[in-house]
């Protein structure tokens, strides 16, 4: 199915006749390592009223990328929920909108995310979260769905990732039988014994913390 485009052509074109906002969209596209500059340039855009809806929602997304760079989640969300609202076919941005949201603690939130993200995921290019939903359904205790999606995942990354997280697995005492570069129905299994005791070290793999937070009561 054809998707809309976010913005037209001929918005794009009509951006470079508003001198007003030159110096905002230089300071959006600036280099990545001038987070104030861009979520200052960036957020003049979106506040700006001559800026188009389509081209707000780009500003948004920019600004989403550079609050997880600053390390502000909280702003994060706050952008991403704008851009998978006006855009909710982007599997790319309801992804990253579901690893900030697990940062967050909102790991049902964040599953949802997930779901839509792989629902939207067309071509297969982001069957990597279910990665990231094995891990928010371990952290809200439900060590048979993180392992069916761990299991599954784990092919995406190749045989050699499978090799490896069996040989992690067997370390920790969870010996999770493979066949074909996959895990079979028994290693499943091991993963779930595994994953009910949180999955700390795939965590601090993926996301580089020993644990995230719980989801609020």
């Amino acid at each position: 199915m054809m998707r809309p485009l976010v913005a037209a052509s001929f918005t794009c074109a009509v951006l470079w006749f508003v001198p007003a906002q030159g110096d905002a969209l230089d300071d959006c596209s600036a280099p990545f390592t001038e987070i104030d500059r861009i979520i200052a340039g960036c957020t003049a855009l979106i506040e700006d009223p001559a800026t188009p809806p389509g081209k707000a929602v780009d500003y948004h997304l920019k600004r989403a990328h550079t609050q997880v760079a600053a390390g502000d989640m909280k702003a994060a969300a706050a952008d991403y929920a704008v851009v998978v609202e006006a855009i909710p076919w982007d599997p790319g941005a309801l992804g990253e909108y579901g690893v900030v949201l697990m940062k967050l603690g909102r790991h049902r939130e964040a599953i949802a995310a997930f779901d839509a993200a792989l629902a939207q995921d067309e071509h297969g290019f982001f069957q990597n979260r279910l990665l990231d939903r094995g891990v928010a359904h371990c952290v809200l205790g439900d060590s048979r769905a993180a392992a069916r999606d761990i299991a599954e995942a784990a092919p995406v990354f190749g045989p050699g990732f499978v090799a490896r997280f069996a040989g992690f697995l067997d370390r920790e005492g969870f010996p999770a039988e493979t066949s074909g570069g996959a895990f079979t129905e028994a290693g499943v299994g091991e993963i779930a014994r595994w994953a009910e005791g949180g999955c700390t070290g795939l965590i601090r793999e993926l996301y580089f913390v020993e644990s995230l937070p719980a989801e609020p009561q």
